[in-house]
């Protein structure tokens, strides 16, 4: 009964959330829907181009396209199904069914995955070239500067800005990834994620990312600020002040503010180390209890959901 009950209420929150966007959604006529696929929609702040709503005027109005309701993203075949999206920092990245990434937005670190010089954002989205043909990606993450896609074997490609480390390409990457990479420590053939799957979920977030394999593991690399990776005192990069508080002044007024900034310069760097190869999060590893089913991760903090339905939380905590 109570799963009868659970389901029911899931339906009438379904319902209440359609009819509460239908207003802002585009009406189509039956007939042009019936041949249409699915429509990747966007709203909010457009500048760079990153709804894909394509341009109107010139100069840089033509680039900052805001709009307040949803509206369609152009630059998808007619009949394109879509499979995950996701919105970087200005950027975003879209997977349709057969496989294939479209993005558009900013592209001044290579994160939309051209393989060009160029860095002129794009109003519309076009697809991603380099990834392979014979493994579709099922799975996009868009940080603020580089993007991560997952394929159907659980392979995981990057590309964009790598100056942290974020794309996981070892310590001897370029700082900016041009076209989609290989990230070859996180292949299920490899010795070190073999007994873990295929990857199956993905996270980016300013400059770090995070991977959830098939059995359960996860993984994360790029930028260590405030242990936000959850490598806990594992960091290979000891933090840059001691226990004390970093910088001391001799008293009196300036002594307590270099103590105070101190403090808070000490906060920022704890647990700062990073990670250019993807790396195992033993803190979960060695837990039989917390098999990870998900991954989100925000600013300065990260949070995980097991297959128990546990949710575990790490990183920067000053503002709750």
């Amino acid at each position: 009964m109570a799963s009868l009950a659970r389901g029911a209420s899931l339906r009438a929150a379904r319902a209440a959330f359609r009819s509460s966007v239908a207003p802002f959604l585009p009406r189509v006529p039956a007939r042009a829907a019936a041949s249409m696929g699915t429509v990747a929609m966007s709203c909010g702040n457009g500048d760079f181009g990153r709804l894909g709503h394509g341009v109107a005027g010139s100069g840089d109005a033509a680039l900052g396209l805001s709009a307040d309701r949803f509206r369609p993203m152009l630059g998808l075949p007619p009949d394109a199904s879509v499979r995950a999206v996701s919105a970087g920092g200005a950027h975003t990245a879209v997977v349709t069914g057969d496989g294939r990434v479209w993005t558009c937005g900013l592209d001044d670190h290579a994160q939309l995955g051209r393989a060009t010089t160029a860095s002129a954002p794009s109003t519309t989205l076009a697809p991603v070239e380099g990834l392979p043909e014979h493994d579709p990606v099922v799975a996009v993450a868009a940080g603020h500067h580089h993007t991560l896609c997952a394929t159907a074997s659980g392979e995981v490609w990057a590309f964009g800005r790598n100056d942290r480390g974020q794309c996981g390409l070892g310590p001897d990457a370029p700082a900016v990834v041009e076209s989609p990479a290989w990230v070859a420590a996180l292949s299920p053939h490899h010795h070190h994620a073999e007994p873990h799957g295929g990857v199956r979920r993905l996270a980016a977030g300013p400059d770090r990312s995070f991977a959830v394999t098939r059995r359960g593991a996860l993984f994360s690399w790029g930028a260590n600020d405030e242990g936000a990776l959850g490598h806990g005192g594992e960091g290979r990069t000891p933090p840059s002040s001691g226990a004390g508080g970093g910088f001391r002044g001799g008293g009196g007024f300036f002594g307590g503010s270099f103590s105070f900034f101190g403090g808070v310069f000490s906060r920022l760097v704890a647990g700062r180390g990073d990670e250019s190869t993807p790396r195992l999060v033993r803190a979960l590893a060695d837990n039989p209890n917390a098999r990870v089913v998900d991954v989100r991760c925000g600013l300065a903090h990260a949070a995980c959901l097991d297959d128990r339905g546990v949710v575990r939380v790490w990183g920067g905590g000053r503002l709750g």
